[in-house]
């Protein structure tokens, strides 16, 4: 695996990036959007990317994700009940106790 380099739009500190640490994003037409963090300020960097810099960064080992391969879920949304409990489990001072000691529903 190859380092990445990119220097951060926020603290302009330069970047060293181990591709485990990129989420790149590629659109049908191969345009795409990487996103890190930055590991001197932490600021959450995305920016655009195509062409030959995407080539760059897939062969230095980022895994690129196909937004039509995202996983389907496997329970049902939230709704509006769900969100009333949760509202009332947060306004109690105990809900973080019961959230960790609650059984996972099934």
């Amino acid at each position: 695996m190859s380092a990445l380099i990119t220097s951060c739009l926020n603290c302009f500190e330069p970047q060293v990036l181990d591709p485990r640490e990129v989420t790149l994003h590629v659109a049908t037409n191969g345009a795409g959007r990487y996103v890190t963090a930055c590991t001197a300020c932490g600021v959450v960097l995305s920016r655009p990317i195509a062409g030959r810099s995407l080539e760059l960064m897939i062969e230095g080992g980022v895994r690129p994700i196909d937004p039509r391969d995202e996983p389907s879920p496997a329970k049902p949304p939230l709704t509006l009940d769900d969100l009333l409990d949760l509202h009332q489990l947060l306004s109690t001072s105990t809900w973080f106790a019961n959230l960790v000691t609650e059984e996972p529903a099934e």
